[in-house]
């Protein structure tokens, strides 16, 4: 078979005139003229097909995060100190410099120790001095509350003891009252207790069983003389006398004065006969 005409193993020339058509560059990419090397790259990567994707794909990053980027804030670590420093500042949530830059309310009347205890405190857990007045000022507001409603139970609780003391007593309570009265001022100067430490006392036993307890030291008191042994042994009323030791007797009984401080009815009965016994100067009703 003989050779192709125009083929070049052949030895005849190209048909064209033996020129080489050129290859056609690529086409230049749209980033390929910025000029940082890491934007371009980055570009690249992305796989933006034009400087309007990238625009695009920016401004839908910005409807997700809701907020124009000065108002981002990366999360620091949690042991970052420094970086939680400036997250609070940033945000306003940052403690002052110091804990005196603490304003915090004082009740009218109250010590100020807890209020600068807490300054300290606050200081410490890093809480905003507008946060730490609110705190206070609500503490402040439910602390007087519930001091409130204690105060009210207690003068009720006090009433309903004193009126039963009135009962148990009868037409002797002015008198015996004001028995313990006179024994608890002529006491109180000896007995190395200051008024205010009375009144706590009286506080916590109750106002009823404060009347009691020296209205008791102000018969013993007032004796003449002691009877030991029990109580009168004759067969007719008791006496004055009788009473009284009587009266001396149990109180050496811390049993007896437990079940008259809790409200047993017969000792309160009994202790009731023996303060008339001896208001009247004759026997119990």
């Amino acid at each position: 078979m003989s050779d192709v005409i125009g083929s070049a193993d052949a030895g005849n020339p190209p048909v064209d005139g033996g020129a080489t058509p050129p290859a056609t560059p690529p086409e230049a990419k749209w980033y390929s003229g910025i000029e940082n090397a890491d934007i371009r790259g980055y570009a690249e990567l992305k796989g933006w097909k034009d400087m309007g994707s990238a625009v695009e794909s920016y401004r839908n990053l910005e409807k997700l995060q809701g907020v124009p980027p000065e108002r981002l804030a990366k999360i620091p670590d949690a042991n970052d100190t420094d970086g939680w420093k400036a997250f609070n500042a940033k945000f306003g949530w940052a403690a002052p410099d110091s804990a005196d830059a603490y304003d915090l309310p004082v009740p009218e009347g109250a010590s100020n120790a807890y209020a600068n205890k807490m300054k300290s405190v606050f200081h410490e857990l890093g809480i905003p001095a507008d946060k730490a007045k609110a705190l206070v000022e609500k503490s402040n507001g439910v602390l007087a509350e519930l001091g409130l409603a204690d105060e009210t139970a207690f003068k009720d609780s006090t009433a309903a003891d004193l009126a039963k003391l009135k009962a148990d007593w009868g037409g002797n309570f002015d008198e015996l009252s004001q028995l313990a009265d006179r024994a608890r001022q002529e006491i109180l100067p000896n007995s190395g207790l200051t008024s205010e430490q009375l009144d706590l006392m009286e506080d916590l036993v109750g106002s009823a069983n404060m009347i009691r307890l020296f209205a008791a030291f102000g018969q013993k008191a007032g004796e003449a003389k002691f009877t030991a042994g029990g109580t009168d042994t004759n067969s007719g009323p008791m006496s004055p006398e009788a009473a009284r030791a009587r009266v001396e007797q149990l109180g050496q009984d811390r049993d007896w004065f437990k079940r008259l401080e809790s409200g047993d009815a017969n000792a309160q009965r009994e202790w009731a006969q023996l303060q008339q016994t001896i208001a009247r100067g004759g026997s119990p009703a």
